[in-house]
């Protein structure tokens, strides 16, 4: 007995999509490598400041300050992520606060590292440190999520 292949509908024809004007696409951005890369004379070099570019730092890491150097003469301004712990409280944020005041922070989200999610209370304490700075961006909220994941 062979096994008999299951029938497939026949497509509807009033099965349409309808694509209508609704308002800005969001922004197109690029990512930072977490390190600074070194320049290669046989690899053709782009100059991508023009663009605004999205870095992801972990504060748990010894790293993180290189990634802000490698991309700090980027004109068109930054979209930074930020990895915590839960733990995180206002005063731990003064090394960070140092680092990104003199950069055009565009937009930023700040993620518990465990869960890969926002947690409203870290990104209040984050933003009275800014304010107390006289600092400011938008502030994102969501998950932390990668194509692997």
């Amino acid at each position: 007995m062979q096994n008999a292949e299951p029938e497939q509908p026949e497509p509807s024809s009033s099965a349409r999509i309808v694509l209508t004007q609704q308002g800005a696409f969001p922004s197109i951005q690029l990512g930072a490598a977490s390190h600074p890369v070194a320049a290669n004379e046989s690899t053709k070099q782009t100059d991508l400041s023009a663009l605004p570019i999205l870095v992801e730092v972990d504060l748990r890491t010894n790293n993180w300050k290189a990634a802000l150097t490698a991309v700090a003469k980027n004109e068109a301004g930054i979209d930074l992520r930020i990895i915590c712990p839960v733990t995180a409280q206002e005063k731990d944020f003064a090394e960070l606060l140092d680092e990104i005041e003199p950069l055009k922070i565009l937009r930023l989200a700040i993620f518990d590292a465990e869960q890969h999610i926002w947690l409203e209370q870290i990104s209040k304490q984050l933003v009275s440190a800014m304010q107390g700075r006289g600092m400011s961006a938008t502030h994102l909220a969501g998950a932390r999520s990668h194509f692997t994941e």
